[in-house]
């Protein structure tokens, strides 16, 4: 997230590739096996450190000292993890040009820059 807000994101949306997380394909996934199906988050960080900000190397417990917000590593940004079924609906209506070859990954799409969506629906 820090990488991301120094450069000028605005937010960050994290997922997990397949290929990291399900490399023998979407059947071979919970409840078959211990990979994770396309439906799921995981679990994690969007810091370097683990553990609550406010409190670090500390358990968050309520008579804990924390330390002042502006002193913790707490992202600028927000960040939102989402699973890869989602990223693919998202990043399939991505245009613009090809990604780097090293970018291409796990959901059989052609991963792009941007900047526009092939189709947008907006929901109120």
């Amino acid at each position: 997230a820090d990488f991301a807000e120094r450069r000028g994101a605005l937010g960050l949306i994290l997922f997990s590739d397949p290929s990291d997380y399900a490399p023998r394909g979407s059947e071979a996934v919970y409840p078959h096996t211990v990979m994770m199906p396309p439906s799921a988050v995981p679990l994690g960080t969007a810091k370097l450190t683990d553990g609550d900000p406010l409190t670090p190397f500390y358990p968050a417990i309520p008579s804990a000292f924390r330390i002042p917000e502006d002193e913790a590593a707490i992202p600028g940004i927000p960040v939102q993890p989402i699973s890869y079924e989602d990223a693919w609906y998202l990043l399939s209506s991505l245009g613009g040009n090809s990604g780097p070859v090293e970018w291409q990954g796990g959901l059989n799409i052609t991963y792009r820059t941007g900047p526009s969506l092939s189709s947008v629906r907006v929901i109120q």
